[in-house]
């Protein structure tokens, strides 16, 4: 078969085509297509995500370094957050009683996601309007990595649309890991948290290496295995909907 890499993403007001048979420019098209799915996922969450991006800028235009972004996400309080945020969080039915999440763990990740831009702002395509109907599509078959992902927005709930893009950023994140020769390194940055806490964060900021496309990724890492991921994570959406069940990648995932 033919190596090659098709990425298409077609919303509402973007479109984005990559296509390679070599893989050149894979990675800067990863990092579009990663920076595309944390930035539109928070559009599908339960979440009105424009009032918490109006609330977060206040804090962060405070930041203008790393030493910044530490001090800022040291003096925020999760549970004070948490109430805080509350009144843009939109509760989900849980007739079978078998939630375990919570609602507004997706606004706190968007909190968090809007801090974060400060230092390490996201990679994103052009802006361009789509002309065919909203999808999104990665699949490859490139230098023995196989993936085929594919997320449908006509006729789907927006719960299935938002587990589609976190499973699909899931897989883009785990690919650049490897693409930066850093993804024995991420599990190994992991590891070293025992408890999964928000008070671990500072720590993963004062870990991260100078290369910043390393420690963009590093910092998801360790800010998603202490349960305070700054994007959509499967783990955030299996728990606040049980019953679509998005397969887990392999490597660590947040301790419950």
């Amino acid at each position: 078969m033919n190596e090659f890499c098709l990425i298409e993403a077609h919303l509402p007001d973007s479109s984005y085509k990559y296509a390679t048979k070599d893989g050149k420019g894979l990675e800067e098209a990863l990092e579009k297509l990663r920076g595309l799915l944390t930035v539109k996922a928070f559009d599908y969450a339960p979440i009105n995500r424009n009032d918490i991006d109006h609330l977060a800028q206040r804090q962060a235009n405070k930041i203008r370094t790393p030493g910044d972004f530490r001090r800022e996400i040291s003096s925020l309080k999760p549970n004070a957050l948490r109430r805080e945020l509350a009144p843009f969080v939109q509760a989900i039915d849980d007739p079978l009683d078998k939630k375990k999440g919570d609602e507004r763990d997706f606004a706190v990740s968007c909190y968090l996601a809007t801090l974060k831009r400060r230092v390490f702002p996201p990679s994103l395509p052009d802006h361009g309007t789509a002309k065919e109907k909203p999808f999104l599509r990665l699949t490859a078959n490139l230098n023995g990595w196989v993936i085929v992902k594919k997320v449908e927005f006509e006729g789907a709930k927006r719960e299935e649309i938002l587990a589609g893009m976190a499973s699909m950023r899931a897989a883009v994140q785990r690919k650049l890991l490897q693409i930066n020769g850093i993804a024995a390194e991420a599990d190994a940055f992991q590891s070293q948290f025992k408890r999964a806490s928000y008070a671990n964060l500072p720590l993963v900021i004062d870990s991260l290496p100078s290369d910043a496309k390393k420690a963009d990724l590093l910092l998801d890492a360790g800010f998603e295995i202490n349960g305070f991921a700054p994007f959509v994570s499967i783990q955030t959406v299996n728990e606040v909907y049980p019953a679509l069940k998005i397969p887990k990648l392999k490597g660590r995932m947040k301790k419950s």
